[in-house]
């Protein structure tokens, strides 16, 4: 009978602990606001920009309108050489159209045919650059306009920081063969490991395998298999799959 009180005063004394944690649990919710920063990376639509870049930010967005709107370009070697009447290849969804007029892209040669785009989520920067733009270079300019390009997606700031996440050329591999059916064709019998859907297990199987799962459910860019591991183009080691193809 003399430990059920001591049993009630344990019980009382961790609901009071408890209560205390809860309280001072609810205090800090209380405290916490949402802290704002104010970044050049950060985009006008979140509103975390200062006034004055908000205003050049801004400024850039009119520019574009105008753009879009029939101004032609600032270029001399290549006004010409572009059509007027195509379409333009990329449209976002913050900017009518993909090309910012950045400060570092004034001193390029072929600044008229690269096309800067800024993420609205994080606020990053992407290249863009078009083959059918491209198309009305010589491949004297050609080579040029790739080393430029190039230089530019890997430039970085005073920080070691890269201006730009990526960069692409749209319609630029064109001229490859759809890979799955060049291997399964040339090479049918390469093994290749493709994971099973809704398993963690790994199957070892063939390229040919692989490909008639791709192709008997394929349809507008999904398919109902697991997707097929890396392989290796240089020649397998240990454990990796694949082969040497020098072509």
């Amino acid at each position: 009978g003399k430990e059920k009180p001591k049993t009630n005063a344990d019980d009382l004394q961790i609901k009071k602990v408890k209560k205390k944690k809860k309280k001072k649990h609810k205090e800090n919710e209380k405290r916490k606001r949402p802290k704002m920063y104010s970044k050049s990376i950060q985009t006008i639509c979140s509103g975390l920009l200062s006034d004055v870049e908000d205003q050049e930010a801004k400024g850039i967005l009119n520019d574009n309108i105008k753009d879009y709107s029939g101004k032609s370009l600032d270029s001399k070697n290549y006004e010409s050489k572009i059509p007027e009447n195509s379409e333009f290849p990329f449209v976002s969804l913050k900017e009518p159209r993909v090309q910012n007029n950045l400060k570092r892209l004034d001193t390029l040669e072929f600044k008229q045919l690269i096309h800067i785009e800024h993420q609205p989520n994080g606020g990053a920067s992407v290249i863009h650059a078009y083959s059918n733009e491209l198309s009305h270079l010589s491949p004297v300019e050609m080579k040029r306009f790739a080393e430029e390009f190039v230089d530019l997606v890997f430039s970085e700031n005073e920080n070691s920081a890269a201006f730009y996440v990526m960069g692409i050329v749209h319609g630029a591999a064109t001229y490859l063969p759809d890979f799955l059916d060049y291997f399964s064709f040339n090479f049918p019998n390469s093994p290749v490991k493709m994971e099973i859907l809704g398993k963690k297990d790994i199957e070892t199987t063939t390229m040919s395998n692989f490909h008639a799962q791709v192709k008997r459910t394929y349809s507008h860019g999904t398919y109902r298999a697991g997707p097929m591991r890396q392989i290796s183009l240089v020649g397998a080691v240990d454990e990796e799959v694949g082969d040497y193809f020098p072509e």
